[in-house]
């Protein structure tokens, strides 16, 4: 993933992240996408989905490289 998606995905989570309110049933991810992020970004539902998902994946994905790039030849 680019870095520029990688950072939108962080500015998406963050404003989630500032307006969701998990008790509220009136304030779920959905209305915070539809109220909040849509008007910053014209994204798709299925975008901040993937959106929602693809920083921690990316970390993981990270993470996994690091294991196989030794400089060493392993044995």
């Amino acid at each position: 993933m680019h870095r520029n998606t990688i950072r939108r995905a962080q500015m998406v989570r963050d404003i989630v992240e500032e307006h969701y309110q998990p008790e509220r049933h009136d304030r779920c991810k959905l209305w915070v996408y539809r109220n909040m992020i849509q008007k910053v970004y014209p994204i798709s539902v299925r975008t901040f989905r993937r959106y929602m998902g693809e920083y921690a994946r990316q970390e993981y994905e990270d993470t996994q490289l690091e294991l196989f790039n030794n400089d060493d030849n392993g044995t």
